[in-house]
């Protein structure tokens, strides 16, 4: 479902496998989506889940499990707008056979008109870890802004922030 060209597209742009020897952002990308569908709950889930069998490794065109030493290293190092890019490629990609579903049912006072849903959810984080998201004296808290899009059933911004940012202002940060 991931076209190859644009998967390729964002690793260049961001230069993603600059310096990698084994563990390339195409492995991060199959074992974040593995750990993120099997509702794996650590970095050795995902490892241990991928290494099953050596035909299921081909099946994920990968040629051995990563290590979580591996996929820590990656997650802490790699430039994450490789993936933000390469959402809104497909996005973008998609766009009109997401739009075309048999399911939508366009309402006619609102038809000429596009309809967009901003929300955003606050999460509570450590402190230590994630030490710009000061939320409160003692609490950290990241808010993650979303701005959905209603005729093709998913959000065309998503903007993380710190937990004080306000909603309004957090979904129009992506435009600028």
């Amino acid at each position: 479902m991931i076209p190859h060209h644009l998967f390729s597209k964002s690793v260049q742009k961001y230069k993603t496998d600059k310096y990698c020897s084994a563990y390339f952002t195409y492995a991060q990308l199959v074992s974040t989506m593995f750990g993120q569908l099997n509702c794996c709950s650590s970095l050795r889930d995902i490892s241990l889940g991928i290494d099953q069998s050596p035909e299921f490794l081909a099946d994920l065109d990968l040629k051995q499990s990563p290590a979580k030493s591996s996929m820590s290293y990656g997650n802490e190092k790699r430039n994450y707008q490789v993936f933000d890019e390469l959402y809104y490629s497909l996005l973008k990609y998609y766009k009109t056979a997401l739009s075309r579903r048999p399911e939508f049912q366009v309402i006619d006072e609102v038809k000429n008109y596009t309809i967009k849903i901003v929300d955003s959810t606050l999460m509570s984080v450590c402190l230590r870890l994630f030490p710009w998201a000061k939320y409160r004296t003692a609490k950290g808290g990241i808010k993650a802004h979303t701005s959905f899009d209603s005729a093709i059933g998913l959000p065309d911004i998503v903007n993380i922030s710190d937990g004080k940012m306000s909603d309004r202002r957090g979904a129009v940060l992506k435009f600028c």
